[in-house]
């Protein structure tokens, strides 16, 4: 499965995913977050900063999702990985699934500026990233 992007200048970004059964899902076992490791990932986006547009979501066996932003959240709101290191964000899981994977993470940062991020899903199914392709666009 993929989605693609067509950007201004005639490029695209090629979004690539594939299904995470179930038994391959983070699982979050105390429900707080504790157990879990966060690595922040894209930071900026359509604005020059540091809010992580994704973040990976591991557990204590490995079991890893990619989880983004549910909506945009305004420039002066976002939450700022500074210095790209994942270390001052806070990360507190709102929601879980019938298992105990997270279904809504909260990210803060020092200033309190927050953004909420989900797993990535279609139809239904929770997906997992196999990575960004960029097709730059034909020269003059």
């Amino acid at each position: 499965m993929e989605k693609i992007t067509v950007h201004p200048d005639g490029s695209r970004t090629i979004h690539r995913y594939r299904p995470l059964p179930p038994d391959g899902r983070p699982q979050d076992p105390t429900l707080d977050g504790r157990t879990l490791r966060y690595e922040t990932l894209e930071h900026g986006g359509e604005y020059p900063d540091c809010m992580p547009l994704a973040i990976r979501v591991t557990d204590a066996q490995g079991r890893c999702a990619v989880y983004v932003a549910i909506q945009e959240v305004c420039p002066d709101q976002r939450p700022q990985d500074q210095p790209l290191n994942r270390r001052t964000l806070r990360y507190q899981p709102q929601a879980h699934g019938p298992d105990s994977m997270p279904m809504k993470i909260s990210v803060t940062d020092p200033e309190m500026r927050s953004a909420v991020y989900v797993p990535i899903v279609e139809d239904g199914q929770v997906l997992d990233s196999e990575g960004y392709e960029l097709v730059l666009a034909p020269g003059p």
